[in-house]
C-alpha cells in the first residue's frame, strides 16, 4: 500500500516537456510511480483534477535567514510549494529604488519617493542619501527596485537557464497580521506557475 495517491494531477516535472496528466504514488516521503496507469490504492488520496503538481521550488534569492527562528515552519513558502532556500545573496545600486515604508514615524513623509527624489530633497547623492536614511532609521527600510520591463521578464522566463528568487522572507499569516507584508512573500512561486507556466 503506498502512503499517499494524488490522482489526475497536471505534472510539471522541471523537466522542460509539456505538462501531462498523471497519478502519483508516494511512500515513505519517496516518490515511487508517477503514470496515468498507477491505480494502487494508498493510506490517503488526493484529487488533484485540474491541479498542478511540481517538484519543490528552490527560491535562490531569499530573506528567511532573517525570519526563520521566529517562523521555523516558514509557512509562507510552504504554502508556495518552496522547499530549498538560498539566503544572504542581497545587493543593489541606489538608482530606480522606491522607499515602500520606513521604521519611524517621523520619515513617513519619504515613503512612496525614491532615492533619487530623496537625494534631491537633501541636496546630496543617491548613495550618501541611502547612507544617511539606512543610518536615521537604524536599517529599518523596505524598498521596491525597478530593474526589468514585463517583456524582459517573459523573455528571462522562457529559458530553460532561469531559476526564480522570491527575494522574500518566511512568514506566518496569523503572527504576521499587523507587518507590511511584500506580496512576494507570499506569492512569487504561485505567480510563477500562474502567470508565466501555465497562460
Amino acid at each position: 500500500m503506498q502512503s499517499f495517491l494524488i490522482r489526475g494531477a497536471k505534472v510539471m516535472d522541471g523537466s522542460g516537456r509539456p505538462p501531462f496528466r498523471a497519478n502519483v504514488a508516494i511512500e515513505n516521503d519517496q516518490i515511487r510511480l508517477i503514470g496515468p496507469e498507477v491505480r494502487e490504492s494508498a493510506e490517503q488520496a488526493v484529487e488533484a483534477d485540474g491541479l498542478i503538481l511540481a517538484p519543490g521550488f528552490i527560491d535562490i534569492h531569499s530573506h528567511t535567514d532573517g525570519t526563520i527562528f521566529k517562523h521555523p515552519l516558514s509557512q509562507s513558502k510552504i504554502l508556495q510549494g518552496v522547499t530549498t532556500e538560498v539566503v544572504g545573496n542581497c545587493g543593489s545600486g541606489p538608482e530606480r529604488v522606491l522607499i515602500a515604508s520606513l521604521g519611524s514615524s517621523g520619515s513617513a513623509g519619504l515613503s512612496g519617493k525614491t532615492i533619487g527624489q530623496i537625494a534631491a530633497l537633501w541636496n546630496c547623492p543617491p548613495e550618501e542619501a541611502v547612507i544617511r536614511l539606512l543610518l536615521r532609521e537604524k536599517a529599518n527600510a523596505m524598498a521596491v527596485y525597478f530593474s526589468l520591463s514585463e517583456k524582459d521578464v517573459e523573455t528571462i522566463m522562457a529559458s530553460e537557464q532561469v531559476a526564480v528568487g522570491s527575494d522574500g522572507q518566511g512568514m506566518n499569516a496569523d503572527e504576521d497580521a499587523a507587518a507590511t507584508a511584500h506580496p512576494r512573500s507570499y506569492g512569487a512561486f504561485v505567480r510563477v506557475l500562474g502567470q508565466y507556466a501555465r497562460e
